[in-house]
């Protein structure tokens, strides 16, 4: 039994002896195939895919994996794979890139090459390879943002510049032309990584922009965005920083408007809101939200005892020309529609509560009062009413419309009408069921 062990261990031995001897040949093979093909790189691009098949199996064998010259064979393969194709893309402006990836690849392989190589001539090789893997990489970044694979981008535009940094600390010269050019390099790596969500791996790339000066107002919008998921001090004095530097900026200034909305600044979201009204005439969203802003600071006077009289009223007033103002730029604008139709409907509804007290006043005086304010809160309903009907031909499965219309013919007595919508609003909630 013992002797079977050891033929059974001597035989494995000569297994993996017989493993690594093909590594090498492989590697060996590869090489020559590189040079074959540099002789005459149109007639021999056939050996090139094959050498590239050749060194990817050597590299599986632990011995050739320790072997910079072989990573550094990999990564000329693969430089050369890249630059056949940017030929060809030069020549032919139609021509597809096929080999997406390939100057990752090359990058990888050379900085591996870095890693394991001890003799200074294969080091030398390797940081040459590098500044030629350096362009590669730029290409492919730049193309996959503009074809808008941000992840892509963001993995080729990062690798861009940890490349520089492998060079520069090898005592090489930077591949950026001067600082404007390192500058723009983080720049488009942070919105790539942003576009790609990849906030973690991102903010270092908008810190580093935003520190080289003269950062960009996009530079702002972002690490506030980022910021603002855990740090909301810190994403606030950044925005704070931003509008500041950049006040006529509109994507910072309804950042500060989107952040005064969730923290209820609603007085001091009027003055921006209206300075982008200034900037941007024609985006309706920022009218329906003033609209919404003043029918806010409505509902919370009417709320008030303290509210001096009329407030409530002026607000409305407000809320009410700002919504109009917003269909007159677009008169099927769903929101606006909408809004107007509520804002109506829910000034009609502050009605009921004064209605059931004058309703158990049985006096002349009292009746008097009660049709009088009946009637002030039947016209409200009304001219909520052809609001809610245009929402409802342009969203026709909005709940909230939907049940005010059901709720307005309920109370005109129309009963059919009434229960028509409640079973609408029943199927919704049921999934047409």
């Amino acid at each position: 039994m013992k002797k079977f062990l050891l033929l059974f261990v001597g035989v494995l031995f000569v297994g993996s002896s017989i493993i690594a001897q093909d590594g090498k040949k492989a590697y060996k093979k590869a090489n020559r195939l590189l040079g074959t093909y540099n002789l005459d790189p149109s007639a021999n691009m056939d050996k090139l895919e094959e050498a590239k098949d050749l060194i990817g199996s050597a590299l599986e064998d632990p011995e050739v994996e320790a072997m910079g010259k072989a990573w550094i064979v990999k990564g000329k393969i693969y430089n050369e794979l890249v630059s056949n194709e940017m030929n060809q893309k030069l020549l032919n402006p139609e021509y597809v890139v096929k080999n997406v990836g390939y100057a990752q690849e090359a990058y990888t392989a050379l900085k591996k090459a870095l890693e394991v190589s001890e003799k200074k001539f294969e080091i030398k090789e390797a940081l040459n390879q590098l500044k030629l893997t350096a362009g590669h990489i730029s290409n492919e970044a730049i193309t996959a943002f503009q074809d808008k694979d941000y992840n892509a981008a963001f993995k080729n535009f990062r690798s861009s510049i940890a490349l520089d940094e492998i060079l520069v600390a090898q005592g090489e010269e930077s591949t950026f032309i001067d600082e404007a050019n390192k500058k723009e390099q983080y720049f488009y790596t942070a919105i790539s990584g942003f576009y790609a969500k990849e906030y973690e791996e991102v903010e270092p790339f908008f810190l580093k922009a935003k520190e080289m000066g003269d950062a960009d107002p996009f530079i702002y919008e972002g690490l506030y965005n980022i910021k603002k998921e855990t740090d909301m001090d810190a994403a606030r004095a950044i925005l704070e920083e931003g509008r500041a530097k950049y006040p006529d900026d509109t994507a910072l200034l309804y950042a500060e408007i989107n952040y005064m909305v969730a923290e209820g600044l609603l007085e001091e979201l009027i003055v921006k809101l209206e300075d982008a009204v200034k900037k941007d005439p024609e985006n309706i969203s920022v009218y329906t939200t003033l609209g919404a802003v003043y029918d806010n600071l409505a509902s919370q006077s009417l709320k008030d005892s303290t509210a001096a009289e009329g407030k409530a009223q002026m607000y409305f007033d407000k809320s009410q020309e700002w919504f109009e103002k917003a269909l007159n730029l677009d008169e099927s604008n769903f929101d606006a529609l909408y809004s107007l139709g509520a804002l109506y409907y829910n000034k009609a509804a502050t009605f009921t509560d004064p209605l059931n007290e004058l309703a158990n006043d049985f006096s002349a005086e009292g009746n008097k009062k009660y049709d009088a304010l009946k009637a002030k809160m039947d016209n409200l309903f009304d001219t909520a009413f052809p609001y809610f009907k245009k929402a409802e031909a342009i969203n026709p499965e909005d709940m909230n419309t939907l049940l005010a219309i059901k709720e307005i013919y309920a109370r005109k007595g129309d009963v059919e009408k009434s229960n028509e919508y409640k079973a609408r609003l029943e199927a919704l909630n049921t999934g047409g069921q």
